[in-house]
């Protein structure tokens, strides 16, 4: 009876075969040595960015410290109800990682490329060619996860980044 239970968001995309996933949801070059992905992102319907580079992470809380964190997007709690859209090697200044609330519904769709990679939680589940677009929400169910420790999030992440224990 020692533990606590913790709820995680997930994310879901509109591609057939997509699982939830518990991290991310990635749209990335399917072959890197083919030229870069001209991306258009959406949310909620508007604009909020257009950008070349190898790709695009829309994290969740928990997603942050993993591919996202090391795209340059920045540490959330995983209590936080938020999704992160973190350019990958844009080549631009000005796409920059943003946040967005869980509930919007974020549309990424492909301007130019080669071929492009979908992947949930690192399983490519398709690809994505010019023209295409696929839309990532909120995930339909949470996961509950059983943490042991009575650590809080600040010490395992010092511990996590620094390879350290307090």
């Amino acid at each position: 009876g020692d533990y606590t239970i913790e709820r995680r968001m997930t994310v879901q995309a509109d591609a057939a075969g997509a699982p939830l996933a518990l991290n991310d949801c990635t749209i990335t070059r399917a072959d890197t040595s083919k030229r870069i992905l001209s991306l258009e992102i959406s949310v909620d319907g508007d604009q909020a960015s257009a950008f070349s580079g190898d790709g695009l992470v829309i994290a969740t809380p928990t997603g942050s410290t993993s591919y996202s964190l090391a795209a340059g997007g920045p540490i959330v709690r995983p209590d936080v109800e938020l999704m992160l859209l973190t350019p990958v090697s844009p080549h631009a200044l000005s796409a920059r990682p943003m946040i967005v609330p869980a509930s919007s519904r974020v549309t990424v769709r492909v301007v130019r490329a080669s071929e492009g990679r979908l992947a949930m939680d690192g399983l490519t589940v398709g690809s994505m060619s010019e023209g295409e677009s696929v839309t990532v929400c909120r995930g339909r169910r949470d996961v509950e996860l059983i943490r042991f420790a009575r650590t809080d999030f600040y010490t395992r992440l010092r511990s996590k980044l620094t390879g350290l224990s307090q």
